[in-house]
């Protein structure tokens, strides 16, 4: 049975939804195995004690904040160009997947080395979920071959 493009983008809107979400299910995670951390010092230095770690995961992350993004981009732009809606889902995904990797290296760095700052890797996160919000144009520029 073939999905209608309607379908096809309410799927998408609902893993995208399910993938925001699971970054408030990161921190209520977070607040219960390590209450400390959020009992906010701002006081201490913002790198941190760990100089290279912090540095090396910001790297990281800002790095696959684009690839996801670019990755996404080019996922989109050959469904359209080949006319499968289908792809427009293993676009999101893949695009989806980055951003969550830096929540990841958020919880890595607050239960790893303490680091306060942590909740920045969230927010650049949740950014990046909000820049791969599914459009509906996409799913009709893959659906209608343009004459």
């Amino acid at each position: 049975m073939k999905q209608s493009i309607e379908q096809i983008y309410r799927t998408n809107l609902i893993l995208w939804s399910a993938f925001l979400l699971s970054q408030s299910v990161f921190f209520m995670v977070l607040y219960f195995a390590k209450p400390d951390l959020f009992k906010f010092d701002f006081t201490k230095p913002f790198i941190g004690e760990n100089f290279v770690v912090v540095v090396a995961f910001g790297f990281i992350a800002i790095m696959n904040l684009f690839i996801g993004l670019f990755l996404r981009m080019q996922g989109v732009q050959q469904a359209i160009d080949e006319q499968k809606p289908l792809m427009l889902q293993s676009a999101l995904i893949l695009g989806l997947a980055f951003c969550e990797s830096l929540s990841i290296l958020g919880l890595v760095l607050a239960f790893g080395f303490n680091y306060q700052y942590f909740f920045l890797w969230f927010i650049l996160a949740i950014i990046g979920m909000m820049l791969h919000y599914p459009k509906r144009q996409n799913y009709h520029d893959a659906s209608f071959r343009k004459q």
